[in-house]
């Protein structure tokens, strides 16, 4: 379980000299490779432990909803160990999922803290966060309690999502390497998106069609007392073309426990779709 003790560094991020903001498509229980420059390097990026908090921070200069200054915009935590090398300026990846993103930006001036020292690009020990001139010195947890408590929006369900990512894994994936392996890791995270689970499920129970999509198996029937509601969620679009974007309702099939494993394993080299694996089943 997360509490404001995890939140161990600080990441200043930036988009277009300031011009925009970073990674503010992506909201609690979104996952995404987080950007790290060459000049700190993988070192750097290897620093934050799974179930560490990273903070992230940027300067926006002119031209959006928010007044030029320094937020607070997202809490972050590592979901695995892998670094990735990407086309990009920054051309260092860690995937990462989203625990916290306020409705706005968090403004910093008003918490009193000082964010001078943390360097750019670099994912900073948050000893390194000062505090405003004529203000008395934070201490550790003080500076990790008030950050916290400045992400008032914090929903329950995705931590209980991202506290239970050991688990997130496949007998099949230890065979497969590199890239693919990856895509399956994100794939498995954007389909057990807790708040895009439950809009899916809220949906197919109002229009009565809460069974598995491939053997009709419906969890309600079987299981009276202890299955209504109950239905897992597959995202649909293969995994050797999944791409890092947020996940609708429209890209997630619902399955039961048998079929989703089975949409899990590949079929002459392959991952099948709904109707593929529909096809497969003996009746």
């Amino acid at each position: 379980m997360f509490s404001h003790t995890d939140i161990k560094w600080i990441k200043n991020v930036k988009r277009n000299h300031g011009e925009g903001w970073a990674y503010i498509e992506y909201g609690a229980g979104d996952t995404f490779d987080l950007n790290f420059s060459k000049k700190w390097g993988e070192k750097n990026a290897k620093k934050p432990n799974i179930s560490d908090v990273i903070a992230i921070f940027q300067t926006i200069n002119k031209g959006y909803e928010q007044p030029p200054g320094t937020y607070f915009t997202h809490l972050l935590t590592p979901l695995d160990h892998e670094i990735k090398r990407v086309e990009s300026s920054h051309p260092i990846a860690r995937l990462v999922g989203v625990l916290a993103k306020p409705e706005s930006p968090i403004p910093i001036v008003p918490l009193g803290l000082n964010m001078k020292k943390p360097g750019y690009g670099a994912c900073c020990d948050i000893d390194l966060v000062g505090h405003k001139k004529g203000r008395p010195a934070f201490s550790k947890n003080q500076k990790q309690l008030l950050i916290w408590n400045a992400f008032s929006e914090k929903n329950q369900e995705v931590f209980d999502f991202f506290s239970l990512q050991p688990s997130i894994r496949d007998d099949d994936e230890g065979v497969l390497e590199g890239a693919l392996r990856k895509k399956l890791r994100e794939h498995k995270y954007r389909e057990r998106n807790p708040d895009i689970i439950r809009q899916a499920k809220e949906l197919a129970l109002k229009e009565n069609r809460l069974k598995c999509e491939v053997c009709s198996f419906d969890f309600a029937i079987r299981f009276p007392e202890l299955g209504h509601g109950f239905i897992e969620c597959h995202h649909i679009i293969p995994i050797s073309e999944g791409m890092e974007r947020r996940t609708k309702i429209e890209d997630l099939a619902l399955v039961c426990s048998n079929c989703h494993r089975m949409l899990h394993r590949r079929h002459d080299g392959r991952f099948l779709t709904i109707e593929q694996l529909r096809r497969l089943r003996v009746p």
